[in-house]
């Protein structure tokens, strides 16, 4: 089943990415993942949806990306018929500030946007973060 999902999971997302691409053609990017880890009990239609997101991209100008995150979490609970869908996101924009050196600023759910134990989703907190890269070419 691991198998069978490792393959049909990318093949899927390269289908949905396409299709949204074509109907968003405002971003320059469109990527689709899927980080559920699904086992044979769990495989089913409504199971991909576990822990997916959505990442859109769009360069602004010659220095500017912005960049725009949304995801879906799924909660766990006893019933299937109770299970309920939880909508996260982020945004960040990135500037190249002289060649080689540029600044980022961003606001999201932090690398664990569906942080659950035990399958129940955590509380909503978000990360607001400022980077600054340097390329050196030697």
């Amino acid at each position: 089943v691991r198998a069978v999902t490792g393959v049909l999971l990318p093949t899927f997302s390269n289908v949905v990415e396409g299709g949204l691409q074509r109907l968003l053609p405002v971003f320059n990017t469109v990527q689709v993942s899927n980080a559920g880890g699904q086992s044979g009990e769990q495989l089913g239609l409504t199971s991909f949806l576990d822990n997916l997101s959505v990442t859109a991209g769009k360069q602004i100008g010659t220095r500017t990306y912005l960049r725009l995150d949304t995801g879906v979490c799924r909660t766990a609970s006893a019933s299937a018929a109770s299970r309920g869908l939880n909508l996260w996101y982020g945004a960040a924009v990135e500037y190249r500030i002289a060649p080689g050196l540029t600044g980022q600023v961003g606001v999201d759910p932090g690398p664990s946007p569906c942080g659950s134990q035990a399958g129940a989703v955590t509380s909503r907190r978000l990360q607001v973060g400022f980077d600054l890269f340097k390329e050196w070419v030697f």
